[in-house]
């Protein structure tokens, strides 16, 4: 096979992203725009957002996002007036047929567009199940119904190697027709229908007297120990909509999860994005597309420089509990945690890319390091404690971050958490009650510590309600499946500039990797809005 050069292969084309606004859509807008000056247009699909529209949304992100850094160094002043030369702003939704574009706009897109690439997504692993059927499965239909329409453009589509669900051993690089991770009987059409049907249901069962007289006198209870006017009936009306719209939702996402499970996935997100998987493969025709599946994307490598990351990740929240009081990681310490650069994937966006507009492509791309080379959750949780210990050292707030905390260990527990957490909240709720039931005759003091020391319960068991939802979320991929994402089929094309858009994984240095990039990176940029400091 012919070697491939991505700057000639992107020299004046046309392409369309979606999901922008996102981590990985936006690392990988500003690498086509940095590496690629010569390319022809860029669309970027964009929801307005009230107060802001599309443009704006895109002109606020390119201005003040990091991940623009790069280009604002490159071009400096120049830098709005090379945006407006190849990118194009479309406000649209990829939930919304035509991807909401008027039909003069879409048919000016269409008529030379080359390449649609579809990272847009709703990545929360269980939201309302509504939400993620309209932009993981009916944005993934809209996209291609669109891109069918064009006289040329090819379609690759984002989605993860967590499709394959509930499973060990070895993934490979295959899109099966109506893929169940159970292997029960399939059909992902009338799945597709047919979970439009239960949510209908769902929400057909709140309508009757016994479920609204239970919102009702929740209400009520709620209204009455908060002191507000019962007898305003706008007022009590209103909460009665909010809270049937709060039930309703989490009935909705109970139902999504039960049946994900029942059909093999963890959750609603790899049970959505597997069933648009599915029927992109039973509706594509003679649509050309290729699927990329990231495994867990995770901090830059090199681009847009060292460390960047965004959002609420897998190792955001497991390395912010491992930094706290609490050091017990409940996993299979020989499982691998699948942690891929986000430099790395979007140089595999671009490569998978390149040889869809060749005709060269393969159905299918994972980008993975379980199989490539693999680091366990063992050694994982003691690059964590690593670093934790050393940044306490250096930039402990007190002396006893310096001193004692610098020294803890975090350790994995197989087979579940070392202290139970039920077992600790069972008993900070007894204790609770016990402070609340303390007689009325106590001395003032004794009283102001008794309310204290429940004040301090009732944070203590929200933490720890906080550690078992972390934990009880990502227990199916570091604790119950140990899958190997094979992932060889990116290498298979000879890119001419193989050190700029490397995807070697062997590479990989997880000492320096975990210790100088990823977790300051996180520390830096994820862990602050965790904590609700940013």
């Amino acid at each position: 096979m012919k070697s491939i050069s991505l700057a000639e292969q992107y020299r004046g084309r046309q392409m369309l992203i979606t999901g922008t606004t996102g981590f990985l859509g936006k690392v990988l807008l500003t690498m086509v725009l940095d590496r690629f000056p010569e390319i022809g247009k860029v669309y970027v699909l964009v929801r307005k957002k009230k107060p802001q529209t599309a443009k704006q949304r895109f002109e606020v992100m390119a201005s003040y996002s990091p991940a623009f850094g790069p280009l604002h160094e490159a071009f400096e002043s120049e830098l709005s007036d090379y945006l407006s030369r190849r990118v194009e702003v479309l406000e649209g939704d990829v939930s919304l047929p035509n991807l909401g574009l008027d039909a003069n706009t879409a048919s000016r897109v269409q008529e030379n567009l080359d390449l649609f690439v579809n990272s847009a997504g709703l990545v929360d692993f269980d939201p309302d199940p509504r939400d993620a059927l309209s932009t993981n499965v009916e944005g993934a239909l809209n996209v291609l119904e669109f891109v069918r329409q064009c006289p040329k453009a090819r379609l690759l589509h984002i989605s993860t190697c967590y499709v394959a669900g509930n499973r060990s051993g070895a993934v490979h690089e295959t899109l099966t027709p109506n893929y169940c991770p159970s292997g029960q009987p399939f059909d992902a059409e009338r799945e597709y229908r047919e979970i439009y049907e239960r949510i209908e249901a769902v929400a057909k069962s709140l309508d009757g007297d016994t479920e609204m007289n239970q919102i009702r006198a929740a209400v009520l209870k709620k209204m009455t120990e908060r002191g507000t006017d019962t007898s305003d009936y706008n007022l009590f009306n209103h909460f009665v909509q909010r809270e049937k719209k709060k039930t309703l939702k989490r009935k909705l996402v109970e139902m999504a999860r039960r049946r994900a499970d029942e059909l093999g996935w963890p959750n609603i997100y790899t049970y959505s994005k597997s069933l648009s998987e599915s029927l992109l493969l039973a509706r594509a025709g003679d649509v050309p597309f290729s699927v990329l599946r990231p495994a867990i994307v995770e901090s830059a490598q090199a681009f847009p420089f060292p460390g960047w990351n965004e959002g609420f990740n897998t190792c955001g929240p497991i390395v912010a509990v491992l930094g706290s009081w609490w050091r017990h990681c409940p996993c299979d310490p020989t499982a691998a945690l699948d942690v891929v650069p986000v430099d790395t994937v979007c140089n595999a966006m671009l490569i998978a890319g390149a040889a869809l507009l060749r005709n060269e492509h393969h159905p299918v791309y994972q980008l993975a390091t379980s199989s490539t080379n693999p680091i366990s959750m063992e050694r994982a949780v003691e690059l964590c404690t690593l670093t934790h210990r050393r940044d306490l050292r250096q930039k402990g707030k007190s002396g006893v971050d310096r001193l004692v905390r610098s020294r803890f260990d975090a350790i994995t527990t197989e087979g579940g958490l070392f202290y139970d957490v039920g077992a600790l909240r069972s008993m900070l709720g007894k204790l609770s009650g016990w402070l609340d039931e303390l007689p009325e005759t106590l001395p003032d003091d004794w009283k102001k510590r008794a309310e204290k020391a429940r004040q301090m319960t009732t944070v203590a068991d929200r933490q720890l309600g906080i550690v078992k939802k972390i934990f009880d979320t990502f227990k199916p991929f570091v604790e119950l499946n140990k899958p190997v994402f094979l992932a060889s089929n990116i290498e298979s094309h000879s890119i001419l500039e193989h050190e700029e858009f490397s995807v070697d994984t062997r590479r990989l240095d997880w000492r320096d990797y975990w210790m100088n990039v990823h977790q300051p990176g996180l520390n830096k940029w994820c862990l602050p809005v965790l904590q609700g400091k940013s």
